[in-house]
């Protein structure tokens, strides 16, 4: 079980218009971006999601928008042509819980040890998390060397 934080990052999504300049009308079409992204993503349509991604990245560089692009590049290209994207977002903020939760994800799907180390963080950022707690038990079973 890969751990994915799909509920988390829709909130991120949602959450970027509270930390960005952008107006109301650019942060509803940059929510917009992102969501049709992820759908053409799941649908097979990659060529269309990553025109999406890119006008997305275009607009906003912020922690929240950066995870969600790195989620959808993450389904298109795999989990390490998504790795600079989170670790760009934790450059950005590195107590952003949903940029160590994606990066974890991330690690987790290259079988690299490395997942524990980022999942903790996002544990000890966002304890009442339940996903966060749960996802670090799985990949600490997994993982524990590397902890």
């Amino acid at each position: 079980m890969s751990p994915a934080q799909t509920s988390a990052d829709e909130k991120s999504a949602q959450n970027f218009i509270d930390i960005t300049p952008l107006s109301d009308a650019d942060a509803a079409r940059l929510a917009e971006l992102l969501r049709d992204a992820e759908k053409m993503t799941r649908s097979g349509q990659l060529e269309e999601a990553e025109e999406l991604v890119i006008q997305a990245l275009d607009m906003e560089r912020s922690p929240a928008v950066l995870v969600a692009a790195g989620r959808v590049i993450m389904e298109m290209e795999g989990p390490q042509a998504a790795l600079p994207v989170f670790g760009e977002a934790l450059q950005k903020d590195a107590l952003y819980p949903p940029a160590h939760m994606a990066a974890a994800d991330a690690f987790f799907q290259l079988s690299d040890g490395r997942c524990i180390v980022h999942m903790a963080q996002a544990v000890a950022l966002s304890p009442e998390t339940r996903d966060y707690r749960e996802n670090f038990l799985i990949c600490a079973n997994i993982f524990s060397d590397h902890a």
